[in-house]
This record gives structure tokens, C-alpha cells and sequence, in this order.
């Protein structure tokens, strides 16, 4: 799995993010240090999320959100990526299709859930 280059911009309570998540394409306002961020804010990964903050694999809880933004978009665009830090490692949190797209899968809510980066790389194209 590739991963772009991102910088993170703030840190943010679980409180702050997913009561928020929406299933309309609107984007929420957050700010950092005076500048402000428009976050879409029906991400598919939000809405996993909601079902769940721990790891389905390894049990790891995320423990909040870092808003980060990719390199090569908009200055005022951002997305939020949820983490937990477990003896000194902070651990990405994904969004995991329970059976793979290239399995005939889908992105439906019922065929996703909350998985830790390390599972989920682990599990790679199969099921755990």
C-alpha cells in the first residue's frame, strides 16, 4: 500500500469529529492556529468509524483524530485520520473491506469495519 506524504495540522477529540458525520457531501469548518480547514465531512471512513473505533483484528481503540492534509491538495482542504498510540507507536486506523473490491466486495457500510493500519496490511487482499 502506498502511502502519500501528509502533515499533520491539529489534533482533535473523538468529540470534535464524528458527531458531526454526515451523510450529505457538506464540509464542516475546523480551525488550526488561525487558519481554517474545510473538512468533507460523509466520508466513507467516518461512517466506519461510527460502527466502531477499535480494531476488529488486534482490538487497539482509536483514541482521536489528527486533521492532516495530503501535499498536493487545495491549502484549504484537510481530512481527518484517526489514531491510537500503543507503547510509543502511534497506529493509523483504516477503513477495511471485510470481503476485498477484487472479491467481488463492495463499499457498502455492511462490508466494512474498523481496522488498524499493521492488520490491515497484514491482511492484505484476503480475510483474517
Amino acid at each position: 500500500m502506498i502511502q502519500k506524504s501528509r502533515k499533520t495540522l491539529g489534533r482533535f477529540e473523538i468529540s470534535d469529529v464524528l458527531p458531526y458525520v454526515t451523510r450529505e457531501r457538506t464540509r464542516r469548518l475546523y480551525e488550526v492556529s488561525g487558519q481554517t480547514y474545510r473538512v468533507r465531512m460523509d466520508s466513507l471512513r467516518y461512517h466506519t468509524f461510527l460502527k466502531g473505533l477499535d480494531c476488529v483484528n488486534c482490538k487497539v481503540v482509536g483514541a482521536y483524530f489528527l486533521l492532516e492534509q495530503y501535499e498536493d491538495v487545495a491549502e484549504s482542504t484537510a481530512h481527518f485520520n484517526l489514531y491510537a498510540d500503543v507503547n510509543g507507536e502511534t497506529i493509523l486506523f483504516t477503513k477495511d473491506h471485510i470481503v476485498p473490491i477484487s472479491k467481488g466486495g463492495s463499499d457498502h457500510i455492511n462490508n466494512l469495519q474498523t481496522m488498524c493500519f499493521r492488520c490491515n496490511e497484514s491482511k492484505g487482499n484476503g480475510k483474517l
